[in-house]
């Protein structure tokens, strides 16, 4: 079927259908108007006749294929054949609404995109004057382009109607009105009153309005600025810094509370104040310095005065003291305070047992300020042990003379020591021991039936602290000495031998029992010429004839099992060596040799006189 301008095609729909963004294209049981056919993508342009309705989500046209259409049994009519019908001017969609432009304000409005719809589809070409038709003022521009009205509201300005136009390729167009309202800026608003301040006299001020003090409703910088109350300006002692809104100054003695007002400005000159109050209030001396516990020990002489900075007065008034106990009751009787010069006297007796004590300084306004400190009582220190006295050994049957080191004890008072010693149990020493206070000494002699020793000396000081060390004594076994060593001997080849060792040989220094052995020096046995009587300690045998040497060793041990050994040499000539050699010692008579022989030496057996037994 040929078509003319202006014949009518209507698609009745049978199908709901949404584009890519949401948007209702096809809507069931609704008649559409197909205006066209898309040559580049050969689909038919579709108009909704419902879609101009304002917050509506349907497209006012879209395209869609004819087998689309027919898939979904959609019928396409031809109505108004051969008839012409007359182009539909553009439609306002969405009414601009009323707009509130503020005198100083830069404007940059653009009209919402769907303000003006044309129902052909075609492109709208915008205007804008005033709603007379005549020119927009010279402050305000408007982009027909991009819709968008711009400039900066002169202060003059008293309000608008603006009206704007659209017109479609066709020449056809429509308007709307909107009002301008242009009222003066909003004045700055107190969000947050500054709360009533307490200054006390002589103190230091620096206070800070705070940052949210003001707002200004169009966000434009305020300068603030100060002044009482009643306009008049601030006291010389306050000063204000407008940049910071900061307050500072020293409030002097005499000041007698304030009332401020502040006053925030806008760019455009538009103003509000806030006032709030100042007290100046009389303040109470402070403890700048608080005493520290006091350690005053019992008997001490106590002189103390408190800091001069103990206290302070904002006021600089003069201060008084008095001084109680900490719950108020009065100083003990060996305590005095002296409110003039702060001094604390007396001699802490040895029955106290710490203080608490409170101070209080009052000024000429009344006003007053305490501190409580505490006072420890301690006894004093007792002596210490700086060198601990190493263990002794006593042998036994020794003769002990053991004094104590000088530095064995210290006092932290450096008081004079006074010394004891008893046994570590208590007990009195031993009667061969004795102890002299006076120059830390033991003195006696270790018996032989002594068996080891715990002594404890103890240090006392002047004030009867005292304290306690303890060491040990070892009394060991003393081994035999040799008291009188053998000579050594010569015997004859042939001699019969009896040598008895002489009792002195040998003594025990605690008197035990000896018991006596001999052998040869080297470990050997004594020759078989030759045997030793341990029973009467005597050597018995007959020399050899021939020349020979021998070194015996003869060991005493005594009933502890401790020994001493002495060693003595043997020499044994012959006969005749013996007998000449005697001769050879004969004294000469008349220069002539007496060949008289004399008795030889050990001619008889060789005998000790007292035998060892």
């Amino acid at each position: 079927m040929d078509l003319a301008k202006g014949d009518d095609l209507v698609l009745s729909s049978n199908t709901n259908a949404r584009d890519s963004s949401g948007k209702t294209t096809l809507v069931a049981d609704h008649a559409m108007s197909i205006y066209g056919y898309d040559n580049g993508t050969g689909m038919l342009e579709i108009r909704n006749p419902w879609g101009t309705m304002a917050g509506q989500t349907w497209d006012t046209t879209f395209e869609v294929s004819l087998s689309t259409l027919l898939s979904d049994g959609d019928t396409i009519t031809a109505d108004n054949i051969g008839n012409a019908a007359t182009a539909a001017p553009p439609v306002l969609s969405a009414q601009t609404a009323t707009q509130t432009w503020t005198l100083g304000q830069t404007i940059s409005f653009t009209l919402a995109a769907n303000t003006f719809t044309d129902p052909q589809g075609q492109k709208l070409s915008y205007s804008a004057t005033l709603a007379n038709g005549t020119a927009l003022p010279a402050w305000l521009s408007f982009n027909a382009a991009t819709g968008t009205f711009s400039g900066a509201v002169p202060s003059t300005a008293s309000g608008l109607s603006v009206k704007v136009t659209a017109k479609d390729t066709g020449g056809l167009s429509a308007s709307e009105t909107f009002s301008v309202l242009t009222p003066a800026p909003s004045a700055p608003t107190v969000t947050a009153q500054t709360a009533t301040q307490t200054w006390k006299l002589g103190q230091t001020v620096s206070f800070t309005l705070a940052s949210n003090t003001f707002t200004d409703p169009q966000g434009e910088k305020l300068t603030c600025s100060a002044t009482l109350a009643n306009g008049s300006a601030l006291p010389t002692w306050l000063t204000f810094k407008a940049a910071t809104g900061t307050f500072s100054g020293t409030v002097p003695n005499t000041a007698s509370g304030l009332s401020i007002k502040v006053t925030a400005t806008d760019a455009g000159g538009a103003s509000t104040s806030e006032t709030f109050s100042v007290l100046t209030a009389a303040t109470a001396p402070m403890v700048t310095a608080p005493t520290a516990a006091q350690t005053w020990k019992l008997g001490q002489s106590v002189n103390f005065t408190l800091a001069t900075n103990t206290f302070g007065d904002p006021q600089g008034e003069k201060l008084t003291y008095s001084a109680t106990l900490a719950d108020g009751s009065a100083l003990p009787g060996w305590l005095t305070f002296n409110a003039t010069t702060h001094t604390f006297t007396g001699t802490v007796p040895s029955t106290a047992s710490g203080l608490s004590v409170k101070v209080t300084a009052t000024d000429t306004s009344g006003l007053s300020a305490s501190e409580t400190f505490s006072v420890l009582t301690p006894s004093p220190p007792a002596p210490t042990v700086a060198a601990q006295g190493a263990t002794q050994t006593w042998k036994l049957g020794q003769t002990v003379n053991f004094t104590l080191a000088a530095n064995s004890f210290v006092d932290p008072q450096g008081e004079k020591l006074t010394y004891s010693a008893t046994l570590a149990n208590g007990s009195a020493l031993p009667a061969w021991l004795t102890f002299n206070t006076a120059t830390r000494t033991f003195s006696g002699t270790v018996p032989n039936t002594a068996s080891g020793l715990s002594i404890k000396v103890t240090a006392t000081d002047a004030g009867g602290a005292s304290t306690s060390e303890t060491f040990s004594v070892l009394t060991p076994a003393a081994a035999p000495t040799v008291t009188q060593p053998t000579a050594g001997q010569t015997w004859t080849g042939g001699q019969s031998i009896n040598l008895a060792l002489p009792a002195r040989t040998f003594s025990d220094p605690q008197g035990e029992k000896l018991t006596y052995s001999a052998m040869q020096t080297n470990g050997a046995v004594l020759p078989s010429w030759l045997t030793f009587n341990a029973a009467t300690d005597t050597f018995t045998g007959a020399a050899p004839s021939t020349t020979s040497t021998l070194s015996i060793a003869v060991k005493a041990t005594d009933t502890s099992g401790l020994s001493a050994s002495e060693s003595f040499s043997v020499s044994i000539v012959a006969a005749a060596s013996k007998l000449a050699h005697a001769i050879s010692a004969l004294p000469s008579t008349g220069g002539a040799a007496s060949t008289a022989p004399s008795q030889p030496p050990y001619a008889a057996s060789p005998t000790l006189a007292s035998p060892l037994h």
